[in-house]
Formats: C-alpha cells, structure tokens, sequence
C-alpha cells in the first residue's frame, strides 16, 4: 500500500498563467515584448523637464553664499550652521523693515530668499551621503537581525541536542533496567 501511495509534490504548482511567460518558443506561446528602450535626450517626469546628462544636483541659480575649498570640497555642517544664523538674522531684519517700512520689504526678502536657496542646494549635496548612510544603517540592523535570528537557533539545537541525549540515556538505564529484571 506505501509503494501505492501517490507522490505529493514539496511546493505546490504554479498558477496557470505562469504559461504566458514561456521563455521558449517550443510551445508556440508568443512571448512578452521586449522593454522599449531608455528615452534619449530631455523628457517629462511627474510634469518637469528632466535631462539625464545632467549633474544629480541641480545648479545654485542665485549667487553663492557659502564657502568652497580650493579642491571644491565644502564643509556642509557649518556652512549649514553658518547660514542658519544668518537666516534667523535675516528674518528678524525683514520683521524689523516690516514694522518700520512696510513698502520697502523687498530687498530684504530677496536676501532671505538667497540664503534659503543656497541652505537648499547644500541639503542637496549631501543627499547621496544620507542615501547611502541610511542604507549602510538598514544593512547593519538586518545583519544583527539574522545574527540574532542564528543565536537563537544554535541555542535550540544545542537544547534539542541535550533532550536527545537525555532522552537516549534513559531508554538505555530503561532497557538495562528491564533485561535486569529478566
């Protein structure tokens, strides 16, 4: 009767659609198309212009306010400190020209809008480092996850090891036990 038995599959079949995705043509089933090429040149994305020849930051459009080294590094940690002062500085001139020359806030905007522009471009530049630190710190959790995950099952198996050891060793006294007594 076990030679009888059918022999059921480990993982079960895929669904009937899987055909649509022949990778052969032997069953004489078309096969999906091919990916239409990347788009060359300028083309929309989410309704802007966008150039992939371009460099990743965009172009500071309004006039540098921060300082760039001679191998044109920048220390963005206190440029951004730098500038942040002088955003709450500049915020509080166009209060003080609002109260006093309400018609004349205009420079000043200007100004404030320069320093949030440049505060802007140097957020930019540092965003592949925060990609990248973002992902090296999701990688390091998920390693002390498996390794956490790996402890935890040499610590069972060696469990397991020990009951079947126990185990063992009573069925011998057992069995010793009853050839004894026999």
């Amino acid at each position: 009767m076990a030679a009888e038995a059918a022999v059921l599959p480990s993982f079960p079949l895929p669904p009937p659609f899987y055909k649509l995705y022949a990778t052969s043509v032997d069953n004489n089933v078309p096969l999906p198309p091919d990916p239409p090429p990347p788009p060359q040149g300028e083309f929309q994305l989410f309704g802007i212009p966008y150039d992939p020849e371009e460099a990743a930051v965009p172009r500071l459009q309004s006039r540098k306010l921060f300082e760039q080294g001679s191998d044109g590094s920048v220390d963005i940690k206190s440029e951004l400190g730098r500038l942040n002062k002088e955003v709450i500085f500049v915020y509080s001139e166009l209060l003080r020209v609002l109260v006093e020359n309400p018609s004349g806030y205009v420079p000043t905007l200007n100004i404030l809008n320069q320093v949030l522009d440049n505060m802007q471009h140097l957020l930019n530049m540092i965003r592949p480092e925060q990609a990248r630190a973002s992902l090296e710190y999701a990688l390091k959790l998920q390693i002390q996850e498996k390794e956490e995950a790996i402890a935890n099952l040499k610590s069972q198996a060696e469990a397991v090891d020990k009951a079947v050891v126990a185990t063992a060793k009573q069925m011998l006294e057992q069995s010793s036990r009853g050839s004894e007594l026999n």
